[in-house]
């Protein structure tokens, strides 16, 4: 067999699960010929799951799919500017009218619990060590205790200048030790711990240490506890580790550029990866300061350049919302797959304007629109691609009923079948062949029960009537053990290999309708192993972190 991609590493276990999909393995406990009753007529194949993601996102958009919560479902209003999941495992919502918290069946709006909240934008929510919410508004700033559900509303008062700066919210950030810093449009904010005050941080063109726009967008803090900050008209700002006021500007473009206006900020790989109104920029270790495109020396761009959000998912690749789609960048290739509204597919995303992002602990996307709603991205929701027997199409599946499935390590699968033999699926040209010899040898086995790919590139193949099959994978030699090889009671009469497993020792064990076997890879010492049953089915085989030997079998438990 032709290979064609680089291996995926998604599982370095030599056994048949693997966190991928390729290691999905459909099993058919019953014996012989009979349909089994386990399985669709229709093979389903799920391309993407949580931990391969990545794989094939780009080549496979339509297979994703974005759960849509509205209005109707109970949002107070459908433009959802901030998102936040606190320590309880709820998400808050806030909107251009108001607060509301999910509890992945329903919405609760707290504008009545919070009347202040009402006909105003959430712009930020953050949650402190006591796990108090700190929820950043255009009507000042407010603190909600969750479990005695009160708050404390902080606005400006011209005449304390303890007070917060401005009432336009923009962004909350609460740091390592607890401190919370404020961002709005007049300034930047530090409460005082165990006050009710504020600490103000101004531009100041006679000081070169102060800040250098008042227009506070975004706060990060970094790995080396570093506080970024964003700001709209005078780029970006850094507070270093142990200092209180002495900022420094790190780069500082022509004020005509707007990249001086700084949306959001991640931190990966000790480089910065930074939003503006004008693109994607990588700032580096080197303290280099470079467009995405020109780190990366691609053509890929973004959907649009008004970068307003962007979230880190668990493998590292991110997620920019902008003006105009959602774009998935893969951090490793610079390729970018961009998601937009169609109006062909109800549950692609509902609208192309992202105002918010949130990457949840269980890698859950979730999107705020502008005047879209809320949308939801679980990687194991998305849609199944349907692959039927087609005897008109030389590259379709050869049979319709599936049994084992095992990823080889370039990436692509085996698949054996109740009725057509073995097949091999090419993910890249998405093409099914089926395989009726290997090595120069034939394949008469057409019903397959079983398929494992051990630790030394070997593909074990279990079939029902046909004996055991070994396919040297490396130097693509096939062999075939059968009675008269002195195996005589491993194959008497209509016997199913229905389970194949491999130790952590390299001892393979094979679970058939008449008991369970063991044997090494050259098959030349082999053990029918008592299990006080003779006849025992074994359909499932594992051994657990003590060396204990799990069988599940029919009939007997």
């Amino acid at each position: 067999m032709e290979y064609h991609r680089e291996p995926k590493h998604c599982s370095s276990t030599p056994h048949r699960n693997t966190n991928c999909v390729a290691g999905l393995i459909f099993r058919c406990p019953l014996i012989g010929d009979t349909p089994c009753r386990y399985f669709s007529i229709i093979v389903s194949l799920l391309f993407v799951n949580t931990f391969c993601f990545q794989l094939s996102i780009a080549q496979n958009t339509e297979y994703f799919s974005f759960k849509h919560l509205l209005v109707k479902d109970g949002l107070s209003q459908s433009s959802i500017m901030s998102i936040f999941k606190d320590t309880d495992g709820f998400i808050w919502i806030g909107t251009r009218d108001g607060l509301n918290r999910f509890d992945g069946y329903e919405f609760i709006s707290y504008n009545q619990k919070i009347p202040h909240l009402t006909g105003h934008v959430v712009n930020s929510i953050s949650e402190d060590f006591e796990g108090v919410l700190w929820i950043g508004t255009t009507n000042g700033l407010f603190s909600f205790d969750r479990r005695t559900e009160s708050y404390h509303h902080f606005y400006f008062d011209s005449e304390d200048h303890r007070s917060i700066s401005d009432n336009h919210v923009l962004t909350t950030l609460v740091r390592h030790n607890g401190d919370l810093w404020i961002g709005t449009r007049n300034g930047l904010n530090k409460k005082i711990n165990g006050t009710n005050t504020f600490l103000r941080f101004t531009a100041d063109a006679t000081n070169p240490k102060s800040i250098s726009n008042n227009y506070i967008n975004t706060l990060y803090e970094d790995s080396d506890q570093n506080l970024w900050i964003g700001t709209k008209h005078g780029g970006l700002n850094k507070l270093p580790k142990g200092t209180e006021d002495a900022f420094t500007i790190p780069f500082k473009n022509d004020a005509s550029n707007r990249n001086e206006d700084i949306r959001a900020i991640l931190e990966m790989d000790n480089m910065l990866w930074i939003g503006t109104g004008d693109g994607l920029y990588i700032f580096n270790e080197n303290q280099t300061y470079q467009r995405f495109e020109e780190e990366f020396s691609t053509d890929n761009t973004l959907s649009n350049q008004i970068i307003r959000t962007m979230g880190l998912d668990q493998i590292g690749n991110l997620w920019i919302g902008t003006y105009n789609g959602l774009n998935y960048l893969n951090t490793s290739s610079g390729e970018i797959t961009i998601f937009k509204n169609d109006p062909t597919r109800p549950r692609s995303l509902s609208h192309n304007s992202i105002r918010s992002l949130y990457i949840d602990d269980s890698d859950i996307v979730w999107i705020g629109t502008h005047f879209g709603g809320l949308n939801i991205l679980q990687h194991q929701a998305v849609n199944f691609k349907h692959f039927f027997h087609n005897p008109l199409a030389v590259n379709s599946i050869s049979y319709n009923v599936v049994s084992a499935i095992v990823e080889d390590g370039v990436g692509n699968l085996w698949i054996g079948t109740e009725g057509g033999g073995l097949n091999y699926y090419d993910f890249q040209n998405d093409s099914f062949d089926q395989i009726v010899s290997f090595g120069n040898k034939s394949i008469d086995a057409k019903t397959i029960k079983s398929l494992l790919l051990d630790s030394e590139n070997n593909l074990w193949i279990g079939t029902h009537s046909n004996g055991l099959l070994k396919f040297d994978l490396n130097q693509k030699r096939m062999e075939k053990y059968e009675l008269d090889q002195g195996v005589q009671y491993f194959y008497p009469g209509q016997k199913s290999i229905i389970e194949l497993y491999e130790d952590s020792d390299n001892t393979l064990w094979a679970g058939t309708n008449s008991g369970l076997f063991r044997f090494n890879k050259s098959f030349t010492d082999l053990e029918k192993i008592d299990l006080n049953n003779e006849n025992a089915i074994v359909n499932s085989i594992l051994r657990d972190s003590k060396g204990n030997l799990w069988l599940g079998t029919q009939n007997y438990g």
